[in-house]
């Protein structure tokens, strides 16, 4: 079962250029929260391959169908809008890091509303730190610090 990561900032309003094929869409969002949806799978001893998708979390909190093994179900969530043409994996070995932030400090680019903010102090960037501890199959335990 995927896990979600939250990059940390809520915005009451904000517009992103969403890269889209060859081109960028500015898409305008209400009560939005930036996220990374993060499917782990096993590679063999020792190994796993991160697949994280942006997600951008946005409206009234709702109840929603979504699909499950076993059907559909009802949650309270958000309206999600994934960013597949952003997605990655990343392959870890036990005891490695990874580290994950911007390079583009522009406003209204995707990297800055993820790490950087609302343009209220952009002084700031936000750094994301992943450690593989060990190799299990049972769900990956997120932590947040600081």
């Amino acid at each position: 079962e995927p896990s979600s990561l939250s990059t940390g900032v809520d915005y009451e309003r904000i517009e992103i250029k969403i890269p889209r094929g060859s081109r960028q869409e500015t898409v305008t969002y209400e009560s939005a929260s930036c996220r990374f949806r993060i499917e782990v799978a096993k590679v063999q001893d020792g190994w796993v391959n991160l697949r994280f998708v942006p997600e951008i979390h946005h409206g009234a909190q709702a109840l929603r169908t979504v699909p499950t093994e076993q059907g559909w179900s009802y949650n309270e969530r958000k309206n999600v809008d994934p960013i597949y043409s952003q997605q990655f994996t990343l392959m870890l070995h036990k005891g490695e890091i990874a580290l994950m932030t911007a390079t583009n400090d522009t406003p209204g680019s995707l990297g800055y509303a993820y790490f950087i903010g609302d343009g209220n102090d952009d002084r700031m960037q936000r750094v994301v730190v992943i450690r593989l501890e060990e190799v299990r199959t049972a769900r990956p335990r997120l932590s947040r610090e600081g």
